[in-house]
């Protein structure tokens, strides 16, 4: 986690001091090195040029690091604490995704880290996915949430996944599981990520929580790859 690329920014060193630990809200008084940055005892508002590029890497933070494996349970929550692994204020940092759509330039740093890590920011790729996520706890529309769904592959482990309800109580679900191939350390196709043991292990996990009655895969190898993600009895 703390070596995550997509978790860490360049900062100046002073005002990265004086902010700390603190979440992440509008309001307080001029930090007074940074333009247009505020902070008071509980919050810190970053400039407007990049408060969405905040809130896009703290979505992803969110539901990358789920306590899996021995990793911490990262957790963004209403307030602006700042303490152990949890992260705020949720609904502020959905309102910056919102007003500032995501740049040429996060995508291509989006880009540039694939080629490090091998995954993605599905925030940057599809903003939508913030509002399907998020929309419902802060009261924004799914449909208020439009931006710019940039260039990506979608090769990561990070899963993009949209969930329906029907009136019959069944879930309902559609999974770009991208390029799954059935053996370990093997790529479906050229220029496609191999996953290894702990992957599959990651996705059957990630598949158990989501814990869907019908559920449609994109770019699937084979029914012998989906029955390393679903329990047969599934």
């Amino acid at each position: 986690m703390e070596s995550e690329l997509r978790n860490l920014m360049p900062t100046d060193a002073s005002v990265n001091q004086r902010r700390g630990h603190l979440g992440f809200d509008e309001g307080g008084s001029p930090e007074g090195e940074a333009p247009d940055t505020f902070l008071n005892g509980d919050s810190f508002e970053r400039r407007d040029a990049v408060k969405g590029d905040v809130a896009r890497a703290l979505f992803y933070v969110d539901v990358r690091y789920e306590g899996w494996f021995g990793e911490p349970d990262l957790v963004l929550v209403d307030g602006t604490t700042g303490s152990g692994n949890r992260m705020g204020d949720l609904c502020t940092l959905l309102e910056w995704h919102l007003a500032d759509p995501v740049a040429t330039e996060e995508i291509a740093r989006n880009d540039a880290i694939k080629a490090f890590q091998g995954n993605r920011n599905l925030f940057i790729d599809d903003p939508d996915l913030a509002g399907h996520l998020y929309g419902a706890k802060c009261g924004v529309s799914e449909t208020e949430v439009i931006g710019d769904t940039g260039t990506g592959d979608g090769t990561g482990t990070v899963i993009e996944i949209m969930t329906e309800t029907l009136t019959g109580g069944w879930r309902i679900g559609t999974w770009n599981i991208a390029n799954l191939h059935h053996e370990s350390g093997v790529a479906l196709r050229d220029g496609s990520v191999a996953r290894d043991d702990v992957d599959f292990d990651r996705l059957a996990a990630f598949a158990a929580d989501l814990d869907l009655d019908i559920i449609a895969l994109q770019e699937i190898g084979s029914p012998a790859a989906a029955a390393r993600i679903f329990p047969e009895n599934r």
